[in-house]
């Protein structure tokens, strides 16, 4: 926009020179401002094709994001299954804390999977092998909760 204002300036110092005439000055503006309107024209389009694009993405983002929840919604079915499986021989409070014990021990891969984590995985099978000690449980979940997560653009 500085552009076309900087070259009407330099049309009107024409003028004022009278190397321009009043009219030839009006239809050199007239131009240069309908010249910027189509191109304002185009980059709104361009912009819309870009929103367009965006949703796209959005949308794709989301079917993955309802994978990940979808995967989390299973692991703690299973785990909560196995939680009461184990604790049912003995009662039915154990089989609760077992349950919950399994929920508190996942943590770290359903922060991951929750948030988007791009080493989702890696986190998951770190948990997995090495959350049974403390240091590998506070490892993997200050890692999931690292910002290295899929972001929408």
């Amino acid at each position: 926009m500085t552009l076309i204002t900087e070259q009407i300036e330099k049309l009107a110092e024409l003028r004022d020179k009278s190397i321009l005439t009043e009219e030839e000055f009006q239809q050199q503006k007239t131009k240069l401002l309908n010249s910027n309107s189509q191109k304002c024209d185009t980059e709104h389009i361009s912009t819309l094709e870009g929103l367009a694009d965006f949703d796209n993405l959005i949308y794709a983002d989301q079917d993955t994001k309802k994978e990940d929840l979808k995967y989390v919604t299973r692991l703690l079915i299973f785990l909560s299954i196995i939680g009461f499986l184990i604790g049912l021989r003995m009662s039915g409070f154990v089989a609760v804390c077992i349950t919950v014990s399994l929920w508190v021990y996942f943590v770290p891969t359903i922060v991951a999977y929750y948030r988007r984590h791009h080493n989702k995985l890696a986190i998951h099978w770190t948990n997995v092998f090495l959350g049974w000690t403390f240091l590998g449980w506070v490892i993997t979940l200050i890692w999931s909760c690292t910002n290295n997560i899929k972001r929408q653009e």
